[in-house]
């Protein structure tokens, strides 16, 4: 019996399951934004005209064009933090200038952008022949790119040209609060609109003057390959061959 016994000891202490003993690690200290308007940083930051300062835990969402924090203050009344189009976040309205270098104003009303060159390359429809020709048209008449888009916002907020890319089922201001890349989509439309609706006289050179169009329009893909192609027929017109 003592040797059954000691065997069964035995297997119980073959059986029997150790634990490693729980290490106890530091408290992790809770991760906390801090933006130019939470204290002490409201004292010397740019502070909107509101006077706003940022309470205790209070909420933050990151600007995706510096990538530095700011209150999350989206449901109060004008207050503008987001793209209202693609919904993305920017400081560039609310703080009055976004703090990264060479920001272009990434957050904006539509008609108060100012676009850099380096973006505007065959700016209607990324087609070089059409492009050009607005660009004619501009210098003949001592206007900029910046002029362009004012007449654009114009002519939209007229009901005259229309955005259909970003809602095709409702009027868009040129009020409306937008990202720079979404501004810049919303510019390069409008620009194609204003190209179609040119008159022929303002057209220039004469040979580029009463082209016949293109079967695929502004969706022709030869355009883009083969020059002779995008001068010898207009592309500022849309699709009837399919």
């Amino acid at each position: 019996m003592d040797d059954d016994d000691d065997d069964d000891d035995d297997d119980d202490n073959h059986h029997q399951i150790y634990f490693n003993p729980i290490i106890a690690h530091p408290p992790v200290v809770n991760i906390r934004f801090v933006c130019r308007q939470c204290p002490p940083q409201a004292v010397v930051a740019i502070v909107p005209a509101d006077g706003f300062q940022c309470p205790v835990n209070q909420n933050h969402i990151l600007c995706q064009c510096c990538v530095q924090p700011m209150p999350d203050r989206r449901d109060e009344a004008d207050i503008h933090q987001h793209c209202e189009i693609c919904k993305q976040f920017f400081c560039n309205i609310y703080f009055q200038q976004c703090s990264r270098v060479g920001c272009l104003g990434c957050l904006n009303h539509l008609r108060d952008f100012n676009f850099s060159h380096h973006h505007l390359t065959n700016f209607v429809n990324d087609n070089p022949v059409e492009s050009q020709i607005v660009q004619d048209y501009l210098t003949n008449n001592n206007k900029t790119i910046r002029d362009l888009l004012i007449e654009c916002c114009d002519r939209l907020d007229r009901n005259e040209f229309t955005c259909p890319g970003i809602d095709p089922n409702a009027a868009v201001p040129s009020s409306k609060v937008v990202c720079y890349k979404c501004g810049l989509k919303m510019f390069k439309e409008l620009a194609y609109q204003f190209r179609v609706h040119m008159k022929q006289d303002d057209v220039f050179p004469v040979i580029m003057r009463n082209r016949d169009n293109c079967y695929y329009g502004r969706k022709c893909r030869t355009q883009y390959t083969k020059i002779g192609h995008a001068q010898k027929l207009n592309h500022a017109c849309e699709q009837t061959k399919f």
